[in-house]
């Protein structure tokens, strides 16, 4: 199993780890890192071929190879996993199963327009506290008056799909006090900037987003979880991921089945910090919302996958 990515340092690095029988028992290990200086299908293939000779690992004694799907790695016509398959003929090339059901949900995500700009808006208030201590110190004085949880919020990425669902589920239990935050910083300093994303927090689609992604990513992510268990059996993934995909089509056929989506209004209610912008949600609001966004978007995921 590998996989590039890029450092701290901005450097490109290809991480490289093993799975075998032992005892009658899987075992991954670690086995080390590599610089990779170029990262195209033939310098990859080059760099875990090497690697794997000067590590004693004859390739004779490969059965399966694990990639994400992008073309350099998974490619059925130059694809790394093609190339290692020429030397190994009986090594079996597998997606990572994750990774597809996070390609599902990403485009998904660029198909839907209100759930784009939701996205889009999560990032921006990253950074917005991410790059302003002081407006971090005032998000902080705000969550301690209104006894809302700390914002944990890490930078939301496409590539970086557990990152994803933190963060909604952050601002999900944080959005009084984000809303009352910026509403603050407004009104002290008239950045324009903080009033277009209070406009933006307080609607009905921006919220029914909110709690629809904590919902499917909280399914998606339970998913990984169970993928990642050190004693995983491989028979059961197929199960693991059938299950997931039932789930979400329970979740689309039955919105009242969610966790927390069946809860969103809630944040518009009388006894609701946002109550007092005087937003009224009314039932054709949530009935289009569902028939326009939750169930085409959850369709998506599921399409995508497929």
């Amino acid at each position: 199993m590998a996989d590039e990515s890029t450092d701290i340092a901005s450097k490109k690095e290809l991480s490289i780890c093993a799975r075998w029988l032992e005892n009658g028992r899987a075992v991954e290990h670690f086995l080390g890192i590599v610089n990779a200086h170029e990262v195209h299908a033939e310098a990859i293939t080059q760099y875990l071929l090497q690697f794997l000779s000067d590590n004693g690992i004859p390739l004779s004694k490969l059965r399966g190879l694990g990639f994400d799907g992008t073309n350099t790695m998974s490619g059925n016509n130059t694809g790394v996993q093609l190339r290692i398959r020429h030397f190994c003929p009986s090594a079996l090339f597998v997606h990572c199963t994750f990774h597809r059901l996070q390609l599902a949900a990403i485009h998904a995500s660029s198909e839907h327009t209100e759930v784009k700009r939701m996205l889009r808006t999560l990032l921006t208030i990253w950074k917005a506290f991410h790059y302003s201590p002081k407006k971090a110190e005032k998000l902080a004085e705000i969550e301690a008056v209104l006894h809302t949880p700390e914002l944990n919020m890490l930078k939301p990425g496409d590539t970086r799909w557990l990152a994803q669902e933190r963060c909604v589920r952050a601002v999900r239990q944080t959005l009084p006090a984000i809303v009352a935050t910026f509403e603050a910083i407004y009104e002290g300093s008239g950045d324009a900037e903080a009033y277009g994303i209070v406009k933006l927090m307080c609607t009905y689609k921006f919220v029914a987003c909110l709690y629809m992604l904590c919902d499917v990513l909280h399914i998606v992510a339970k998913l990984q979880g169970s993928l990642q268990a050190k004693e995983l059996d491989l028979a059961t993934v197929p199960v693991l991921v059938k299950g997931t995909l039932a789930r979400l089509i329970e979740l689309k056929e039955h919105p009242g089945s969610s966790t927390w989506f069946k809860d969103h209004t809630v944040v518009f209610s009388d006894q609701a910090a946002l109550g007092n912008r005087n937003i009224i949600v009314n039932q054709v609001d949530e009935d289009n919302f569902t028939a326009k966004v939750y169930r085409p978007y959850i369709q998506s995921v599921i399409d995508h996958y497929y």
